[in-house]
């Protein structure tokens, strides 16, 4: 007959500490996940179940069994309760610390493409070229190691913001689809079709609504996430879309890890993407537009590429900043600036892994290795 720990208002000398517990607990939630079950780097499961099964532990239950058993019945189920409860608890949050940063490698596509403001056939074309051209990896595949070309393809392919119409586009209350909807279904079209994650920038329209939206698919052309861009600044967009809100700030545990979404300029206030972070995300798409006047454009590409290496080295995430190339604006404040180009894709330590072209088309890969 076994016998249960419980808890005791008698001062003890503990020989368990609440590590240990923690250890053991994130073990089990370890054990439960994994097929293969603990191995022999699960640290803090044979740490701690070493320590959970200490002879001294064992007699320490012992006194605290009897100290319940001269309570009343009463405060002995109220005990049972709070201790069952808080294992469970313990079980809970471990299962979440055990998965959250953990993910296969991946393989990259960021598609640093030209949008035309206000042209959705042309743009549209040019999404499915960019994406169908990733999944045939025709980029730059000298940036991917030898050894590993060969053993599968491209993963996930990264659109940049509001790739349909543009971000700036002066008609787009009036134009945006819905998601799903004209745009969304060709990105989940070409998703199903070349088993490959999407994840792209797109306006939305939601009722009396407009929003700068961005979603990711998975391969079988399912939607798993939608972020709405928070700060849209208003200065340029108050008349062209709406504001999202902090809910709008998810994750989703996918078959490539725990992943978030922002847009741009969501970015500047890193509490954002630091949010994406504590949610146990390692990886966070954020498609971008990041434009200037012609003669201060090689600043705002060096500007930009300093920006995704700074979310990364604050969040300690993965970050894929896809940006727009070219595409000079075409109406407001901004009329006739174009984008800058250089898509980042930034380690967790804050250091550029891969840089696309400064201004100008490109499609970059880059295998993100695992981590267990």
């Amino acid at each position: 007959m076994g016998v249960r720990p419980t808890l005791s208002t008698t001062p003890v000398s503990f020989e368990i500490s609440i590590a240990d517990t923690w250890g053991f607990c994130k073990g089990v939630a370890q054990y439960l996940m994994l097929p293969s079950g603990p191995t022999s780097s699960s640290t803090t499961f044979s740490t701690g179940l070493q320590r959970m099964r200490d002879s001294r532990v064992q007699e320490l239950a012992v006194e605290r069994w009897k100290d319940e058993e001269k309570a009343e019945p009463a405060e002995r189920n109220t005990l049972s309760h709070a201790i069952a409860i808080t294992i469970m608890a313990l079980l809970v949050f471990a299962a979440v610390e055990a998965s959250a940063g953990t993910h296969p490698g991946l393989r990259v596509a960021m598609c640093q493409t030209e949008i035309v403001d206000g042209d959705i056939a042309e743009n549209m074309r040019r999404a499915e070229k960019a994406i169908r051209e990733a999944v045939l990896r025709e980029g730059r595949e000298k940036q991917i190691p030898r050894q590993a070309r060969d053993d599968h393809g491209v993963d996930l392919v990264c659109l940049p913001e509001a790739a349909d119409w543009g971000w700036l586009y002066e008609h787009s209350r009036r134009d945006a689809f819905p998601i799903p909807g004209a745009y969304a279904d060709l990105l989940a079209k070409l998703a199903q079709e070349l088993e490959v994650w999407v994840c792209a920038g797109c306006l939305e329209r939601d009722g009396d609504k407009t929003y700068n939206s961005a979603v990711l698919i998975d391969r079988t052309g399912k939607i798993v996430l939608k972020h709405r861009k928070i700060n849209t600044l208003k200065f340029l967009t108050k008349n062209l879309y709406d504001t999202g809100t902090k809910d709008d700030i998810k994750v989703v545990d996918t078959e490539i890890g725990r992943v978030g979404i922002t847009i741009c300029a969501d970015n500047f206030n890193l509490g954002i993407p630091k949010k994406v972070a504590d949610q146990g995300a390692w990886l966070l798409i954020t498609p971008h537009g990041f434009a200037a006047e012609p003669d201060k454009l090689e600043k705002n590409a060096a500007e930009f590429q300093e920006h995704i290496k700074t979310i990364s080295k604050h969040t300690k995430m993965w970050v894929i900043g896809t940006n727009t190339c070219l595409g000079p604006i075409a109406a407001g404040a901004w009329k006739g600036r174009p984008h800058s180009g250089c898509s980042t894709l930034a380690r967790p330590d804050g250091t550029a892994a891969i840089v696309a072209r400064f201004n100008t088309p490109d499609l970059v890969l880059f295998d993100i290795p695992a981590e267990k």
